[in-house]
């Protein structure tokens, strides 16, 4: 079985090079039907894009029961046929009006599902350095891809459409053969008994990161001049995600993603507030900013969903399936919500109403997320984020805290661990980082040690003090100190 440490870089390319194509494919194929009906009729292929968001959302949430099927290889290669044959539909319906039309947003749907099913699986195997650099790199090539949008004819989308959706499942077989996935032994009963129950935090997360990305590109659409001038902005704000992903990210990736969680809502709300006042030259600029903060947020999102899947060892479609599908819902209203107030609506207000809406809605959602994080204990929230310590300094630590403890009968640690594990119920990995986290391993030491970000252990801490009814390591520590064990 491959371990995430050890993937050499060829494959991280073959990983990448799967992904991007799958992107470029997709995205071409709604670039295609835009450049087709111009600008004029974008209020009324709107709804198309809205019924598409929500199937999507739909076949997520029934594609994760199926998640046993598809970790399979029968199931990995029909994943890949029904994406070719998405495909091969969308190309046949690129022309299509009313009823076909809606068949062509059904296909794109289709096929971006399979396209997530199926390399979400790979993603979550790779390091959070390089899936950083992997989605980043997606991300920049989709904003020169959309820079080109414009200056291509319809017989350079077909070729490119074939071409990297042909590129790409050939790089998900030869990934499949090559890359044995550890979470594809793990079934969808064992991946739901593993993963906690969902706090309106997360669940507010999720959707907020999908509202806030349907809302800024079709508040894109609707303020530009021209559909060049929009594709334009949304190059750029595709790119400028992706810089500040690598500069911010890669070096400051706590600080970042903390200040990114912290302002996100407020960033939003200055952005869309100010649209409805200013000139419509600067509205684009107020929306490239609001979509390229949103797009931040989607890749870290992104991105925790493949690290969490490999973390707490569960199946990374069905991970997928759950919190996919609140994005994707928070998508369709957010698109839903801006195209009433910007296309349609017939109110002499109807721009300023939908945006203070928009701002209402994410505060309102802020709020939940705010709650979950005042919720962590205090010492997590506070803890400085520390470099590893020396063996040597861990090695002492640990030593005195097995003098220090009361080991009734030669108990050992470990048969404590055991038995706090059996008594609460933690899941394998909750058992690991209590034995760590109780021994003074510090987050940013057990981060390090998982080749995870400290945002997803200091999450995972949370959850376990919760089980376990403590509130400071200390507390932790007493209640391990307490298990006592007859010695058999």
């Amino acid at each position: 079985m491959t371990s995430y440490s050890d993937i050499p870089v060829n494959k991280l390319l073959l990983i990448f090079g799967g992904l991007a194509g799958y992107a470029v494919s997709l995205v071409s194929c709604c670039s295609l039907v835009l450049i087709q009906f111009g600008s004029d009729q974008l209020a009324a292929e709107s709804p198309y894009a809205i019924i598409s968001f929500l199937e999507i959302s739909l076949l997520l949430s029934l594609g994760k029961h199926a998640s046993d099927f598809f970790h399979q290889t029968t199931g990995f290669h029909t994943l890949v046929i029904i994406s070719l044959l998405a495909i091969v539909g969308i190309l046949l319906t690129s022309n299509a009006y009313d009823f076909a039309l809606l068949i062509h947003a059904s296909l794109i749907a289709v096929a971006g599902c399979a396209f997530l099913f199926i390399w979400t699986p790979f993603l979550s195997i790779v390091p959070r350095r390089p899936l950083l650099i992997i989605i980043a790199a997606t991300f920049a090539l989709l904003g020169v891809l959309f820079f080109c949008i414009s200056l291509c004819s319809a017989q350079v989308f077909f070729i490119t459409i074939v071409f990297s959706a042909t590129i790409s499942s050939i790089c998900a077989v030869i990934s499949k053969s090559k890359l044995d996935v550890n979470v594809e032994s793990v079934s969808a009963s064992i991946s739901k008994q593993r993963v906690e129950t969902k706090r309106h935090g997360t669940l507010s997360s999720l959707f907020l990161t999908g509202f806030a990305c349907g809302a800024s590109g079709c508040t894109m659409f609707f303020v530009a001049q021209t559909l060049g001038q929009a594709l334009f902005a949304m190059g750029v704000a595709f790119i400028v995600s992706s810089a500040l992903s690598i500069v911010f990210r890669y070096r400051f990736e706590y600080q970042f993603e903390t200040i990114l969680r912290r302002f996100f809502s407020i960033l939003l709300s200055a952005g869309f507030m100010a649209i409805p006042f200013i000139e419509p030259q600067y509205q684009v600029i107020c929306c490239t900013f609001t979509l390229s903060i949103s797009l931040c947020l989607f890749m870290v999102v992104f991105g925790a969903i493949a690290e969490t899947a490999r973390f707490i060892s569960i199946s990374a479609i069905w991970l997928m399936g759950l919190e996919g599908c609140i994005i994707a819902g928070g998508l369709t209203l957010g698109t839903l919500f801006l195209w009433w107030g910007l296309g349609i609506s017939p109110i002499p207000l109807a721009p300023v109403i939908s945006c203070l809406g928009f701002v209402f809605v994410i505060s309102i959602l802020q709020m939940f997320i705010s709650e979950k994080r005042y919720l962590v204990p205090e010492e997590l929230v506070y803890e400085q984020v520390r470099k590893s310590k020396t063996e040597e300094t861990q090695e002492t630590i640990e030593s005195d805290l097995v003098e220090s403890a009361d080991y009734t009968k030669n108990v050992s640690w470990r048969k404590k661990i055991d038995a706090l594990a059996e008594i609460y119920d933690l899941t394998p990995r909750q058992k690991q980082i209590v034995d760590l986290y109780a021994k003074g391993r510090s987050m940013g030491f057990i981060a390090d040690d998982f080749v995870v970000s400290i945002s997803t252990i200091k999450t995972h801490i949370y959850h376990t003090y919760q089980k376990l009814n403590v509130h400071t390591r200390q507390e932790l520590l007493n209640l391990i100190e307490s298990m006592s064990i007859s010695k058999k």
